[in-house]
């Protein structure tokens, strides 16, 4: 299992100690400016940069999973337990 919870504590560790934003509206807005340099990174075809990215998203998801008290491991399990039944022989391309 993912250890989400494990990226929450550290993720809020952090804010802390640096002073980061705790605002959750701002953390959305960071969450998508960094989706764009992860789109960016991968039309570059930089898997150093594509998976830099990628960890920033995961910061800014672990970061609103923790502010609003959500167990983000749980919450994975329980959408991909639903997406195995839900997609099942279809292919993620066929997601609707």
């Amino acid at each position: 299992m993912p250890n989400l919870k494990k990226i929450q504590s550290l993720v809020e560790e952090l804010e802390l100690e640096k002073g980061f934003s705790r605002d959750i509206n701002n953390k959305c807005f960071r969450l998508m400016q960094e989706t764009v340099e992860l789109e960016d990174a991968i039309k570059s075809g930089n898997k150093k940069k594509i998976a830099e990215e990628c960890a920033d998203c995961i910061h800014f998801l672990g970061s609103i999973l923790g502010q609003i008290g959500v167990d983000g491991d749980k919450e994975f399990m329980k959408k991909y337990n639903k997406n195995k039944k839900r997609f099942k022989g279809k292919g993620l391309d066929n997601f609707k």
